[in-house]
């Protein structure tokens, strides 16, 4: 049995770490393990493995290093990155979301939260039976000029259907560039895996 060839079919929900990440996930516990904020050793050292980090982030998606936050985990960040859109700058009227009827519970949840209690309206656009993705002129026929997110997984963690993400952002991109649509002055359009912030 030991010589039996294992087969993993879970990668779209979790990956086994490369060694490389490993190594560095290691050195991080044994040598830079200190409080970040303290001025010892210890702290000076986690400090500084943060910082490269995040730069190593920022250069990744071509951002600057002080736009990267870290969080817990995708959970926190989504929570984080709708609040942020919910008290957003111009609001005056009720903001309003777009997502799909597929997105991860950290989403959806809030997102149906928030329509309960007035805070915000959200368009749930259905994703096809066939294929399982939204289709890109339903999800562009949503927007409104009350509209702050669009918020779509990219790759579903449970069935692994990919949505086309590239051509959502071409598209509104287009449409924002040729009608300039009354859309608010500062408009979220966030992806996952990964989660991107633009405006």
């Amino acid at each position: 049995m030991a010589d039996e060839k294992k087969v993993y079919l879970d990668y779209n929900a979790t990956t086994p770490l490369e060694p490389e990440v490993v190594a560095a996930i290691t050195s991080s516990l044994t040598e830079a393990w200190g409080n970040p904020s303290s001025s010892h050793d210890a702290g000076v050292k986690a400090k500084k493995v943060i910082d490269e980090a995040r730069c190593n982030v920022a250069n990744m998606i071509g951002a600057k290093s002080s736009d990267i936050i870290f969080t817990s985990g995708g959970t926190e960040g989504n929570n984080m990155i709708i609040q942020t859109a919910v008290k957003g700058d111009n609001r005056d009227k009720l903001p309003h979301f777009i997502t799909s009827n597929l997105e991860h519970d950290s989403v959806k949840l809030v997102l149906e939260h928030l329509a309960e209690e007035g805070t915000a309206s959200v368009t749930f656009v259905p994703a096809s039976s066939k294929t399982g993705q939204v289709d890109v002129d339903d999800v562009l026929s949503a927007i409104r000029p009350s509209t702050c997110m669009i918020t779509v997984m990219m790759a579903n963690n449970e069935t692994g259907v990919i949505q086309p993400i590239k051509l959502i952002s071409e598209k509104f991109h287009g449409q924002i560039n040729q009608s300039r649509k009354s859309l608010p002055e500062r408009y979220y359009f966030t992806l996952m895996q990964p989660r991107l912030l633009g405006k």
